[in-house]
């Protein structure tokens, strides 16, 4: 029996790969990893696991991982050889065994058609944002916390749809609220350490918004937590020249948030956030801001201009 794991959700396809093997190891059947993508790991280890016998369990599980990712460029097609001449692996249930990727490897890639048509394949998509801020929601609730849904949004906020690195910010969060109930906004603040791209993202929404006072107010609490000005300066620039790029998509038809995401090489998640930060741009307000942006970054490269300063100036006359 075949199980094919994938797709661009890392985190989703490791927690079932996980699951998958306690539910072997309640069975007392041992797993046998490899990761194709070692340097020292060959198409022979995989043969001599598959042939081994065990003289205490007649099951076998291997686990093969990052196939796509070999260094040893014929690993694939030896793969591919191997179940086309071992048809009945297919339908063996003493033999299991599982591959997982942690990306989607190409469409066209013969082995990914044999696994797609053979194997029981599971895709692991990345969240739209509504979904992550169900799945943040629910880890309160099962811990039984109490959590409000602005403390969700800022969460889902922080990382830019990384799950892993969301998943550690709410165990940190979860271990220092251990004993309380409540998890309010100012726990977050202290614990979650990705506050700056955060309140970065939201400075250039307030802006399009026109609202200077509060784009200050973010600017001034981004200096002062010690984030490299320069560092601000090239986030403001990032995300100005994201909004346009998917501006010019958006113009030409191209709404889809998973398409404009694969032409843009941008996580879903950002792609979901900018399309909402775009419902009332203007198009000359946002190619201005871009461009004093820009202004600023050659000018403070040639020294010309303090950073510190050049920012405050912008953001309360642009």
């Amino acid at each position: 029996m075949i199980t094919f794991l994938y797709g661009e959700n890392s985190f989703f396809s490791s927690e079932k790969l996980s699951q998958i093997r306690k539910e072997f190891g309640k069975k007392n059947i041992d797993c046998m990893a490899f990761d194709v993508s070692e340097k020292s790991i060959f198409f022979g280890d995989f043969v001599n696991a598959f042939n081994s016998d065990s003289l205490f369990c007649k099951e076998k599980v291997i686990i093969l991982k990052n196939i796509f990712l070999s260094k040893d460029k014929d690993f694939q097609e030896k793969i591919l050889d191997f179940f086309n001449n071992n048809p009945d692996v297919i339908n063996d249930k003493k033999t299991t065994i599982i591959i997982w990727e942690g990306n989607t490897p190409r469409k066209s890639d013969g082995l990914f058609k044999f696994l797609i048509k053979n194997a029981n394949s599971k895709e692991f998509k990345k969240m739209n944002l509504h979904d992550l801020e169900k799945w943040i929601g629910d880890q309160f609730l099962k811990n039984k916390k109490q959590v409000s849904r602005s403390v969700i949004k800022k969460i889902a906020m922080g990382a830019n749809g990384d799950i892993w690195r969301i998943s550690n910010e709410i165990k940190k969060i979860l271990n220092y609220k251990l004993a309380e109930e409540k998890i309010g906004r100012e726990d977050v603040d202290l614990m979650m350490n990705f506050d700056v791209d955060v309140n970065i993202f939201e400075t250039i929404e307030v802006l399009l918004n026109n609202d200077k006072k509060k784009a200050l107010q973010f600017l001034i609490k981004q200096l002062r937590s010690g984030t490299d000005p320069f560092y601000i300066l090239s986030m403001y620039i990032y995300q100005c020249r994201n909004l346009l790029k998917m501006m010019d998509l958006y113009s030409h038809g191209i709404t889809n948030q998973y398409e404009i995401a694969k032409i843009t090489k941008l996580h879903p998640f950002i792609v979901q956030k900018s399309l909402l930060q775009l419902r009332n741009v203007n198009l000359m307000r946002l190619k201005n801001i871009y461009n004093k942006l820009e202004k600023i970054d050659k000018n403070t490269k040639t020294g010309n201009v303090n950073i510190k300063l050049a920012l405050t100036m912008f953001v309360v006359t642009v």
